[in-house]
């Protein structure tokens, strides 16, 4: 079938199974095939960049933990606590971007 998306990895068909995009190499995988952290979407074969790119940035854990507990208690207060999730992805994905 002509655009249909299949999974990097195993090859299987995307339109009938949940998905995601690695942020890293922006492959689509089935949900079989991707690592899924702190709201932020990687494959296997990119698991290994994102731990180095982690350990790299100038964002230590520390600070990333401090950031989710200061905004996530600003944002459950005023928004609620379906969105705290949104605080957690935002940092950790920009932890990944930040370098020295």
């Amino acid at each position: 079938m002509s655009g249909e998306v299949w999974c990097r990895q195993c090859k299987a068909p995307l339109s009938t199974q949940p998905w995601s995009v690695c942020l890293l190499c922006a492959g689509a995988f089935c949900a079989a095939h991707v690592i899924e952290r702190k709201g932020v979407v990687t494959c296997g074969e990119c698991q290994r960049v994102r731990l180095a790119r982690e350990a790299a940035s100038v964002i230590a854990d520390s600070d990333e933990a401090l950031v989710v507990a200061l905004l996530g208690k600003d944002v459950t207060s005023t928004v609620g606590l379906s969105v705290e999730h949104i605080v957690i992805e935002s940092a950790a994905r920009n932890r990944l971007f930040k370098e020295l």
